[in-house]
């Protein structure tokens, strides 16, 4: 297993998540395009948005910290106050590969259950194998059919893939 753990987001965590996103801004760029100066101009206030929600129960927003307490990653449960929140999360570039997304989605599917949530989505980009992998580990089954799928990034479609987990006890 993984030396990490994931942490609610607070403004406290605002230096390290700040110097995660730049210094990986380019890497993320690649996969889902950039989200450009606006985002790191006005983060501060983007962070306290996201710790109002996790506040307020309406999402679970985390950060995820490996053995040396440095921020190698995000993992986020948006909108659990609906029943059937949406998962997201990135890894450092410099932390792939160790199985670090694979743990942070189950502890964030753990915290899921915990809260009473019984069912979560999540997309991925079309030719990101590496996340669907994650996924597929942790109980995700893929979805097919339906509309076409597409994930929002910023105002630009991107080819996806839905998947959707069951967690904790069935309703």
């Amino acid at each position: 297993m993984p030396p990490i753990r994931i942490v609610l987001l607070t403004t406290s965590d605002q230096d390290d998540l700040l110097a995660f996103e730049q210094t990986n801004r380019e890497f993320f760029a690649k996969a889902v395009g950039d989200r450009g100066d606006a985002f790191f101009a006005e983060f501060p206030r983007r962070l306290r948005s996201l710790v109002d929600e996790n506040d307020q129960g309406r999402s679970l927003f985390f950060v995820i910290r490996d053995a040396l307490d440095d921020v190698v990653g995000r993992v986020n449960l948006a909108d659990i106050d609906t029943g059937e929140p949406e998962l997201g999360y990135r890894i450092a570039e410099a932390a792939g590969g160790r199985g670090y997304a694979t743990e942070a989605v189950r502890l964030a599917i753990r915290a899921a259950a915990a809260a009473g949530v019984r069912r979560v989505k999540a997309k991925a980009t079309a030719d990101n194998h590496a996340s669907h992998q994650v996924l597929l580990a942790n109980g995700f089954r893929r979805l097919d059919g339906g509309e076409p799928a597409h994930l929002d990034v910023d105002g630009r479609l991107l080819d996806a893939v839905h998947f959707e987990a069951q967690v904790g006890a069935p309703v």
